[in-house]
């Protein structure tokens, strides 16, 4: 992410290493990196959830001390073919977490990630469980028929037995918690 807020240049070897590498996290990271492959703009890591995010905690990872012991001692050896600079990006962006033993199965990640749905939005948005308000024309149209079954009936109109009248006593306004049915995308 740091790639996509510096030049054209770097931006084009952050899409080469994206799709170089992205294939190899498909399977468990689908819709992240769905997500991620849009970044092109620094605005986008401004206004991007999950950007924000990565670009502000650190990656936690769980590994034994021997895991870590061994990880380092590498990583120093190798440190003119690139281990100083890991070791460096491992220092800023990973909060290592160790266990005695072997690791558990405690998933890795970055903190608040779990909360993430597959758009990338915060579902801990308060949702809208409610009955769907009625259709005002679905409304108006049970209303004629009624008023039509009322006079085939012999009924007044307005009496209180006619279905118009017990029509009106049906409780219509949506509920505290109900969705607005121009928030919820029908079928067409």
């Amino acid at each position: 992410m740091k790639v996509v807020s510096s030049t054209y240049y770097e931006l084009i070897v952050a899409k080469a290493f994206y799709e170089k590498h992205s294939g190899e996290h498909e399977l468990l990271h689908r819709d992240a990196l769905l997500e991620l492959s849009s970044l092109s703009l620094p605005e986008h890591l401004e206004s991007n959830k999950r950007a924000r995010l990565y670009r502000s905690k650190k990656y936690r990872l769980t590994l034994s001390r021997t895991s870590l012991s061994l990880l380092i001692h590498y990583l120093m050896e190798k440190q003119d073919a690139g281990g100083q600079v890991v070791l460096r990006l491992m220092n800023r962006w990973l909060d290592i977490k160790i266990v005695p033993g072997a690791p558990t199965d405690e998933a890795g990640g970055v903190d608040g990630e779990a909360l993430m749905d597959h758009e990338g939005v915060d579902t801990r948005e308060r949702l809208l469980l409610g009955p769907l308000p009625m259709d005002p024309d679905m409304m108006e149209d049970v209303r004629t028929q009624l008023r039509e079954e009322d006079l085939r009936n012999g009924d007044n109109v307005n009496s209180e037995n006619s279905l118009s009248a017990v029509w009106s006593k049906v409780k219509r306004e949506p509920a505290e918690d109900s969705p607005s049915r121009d928030s919820i995308p029908l079928p067409t």
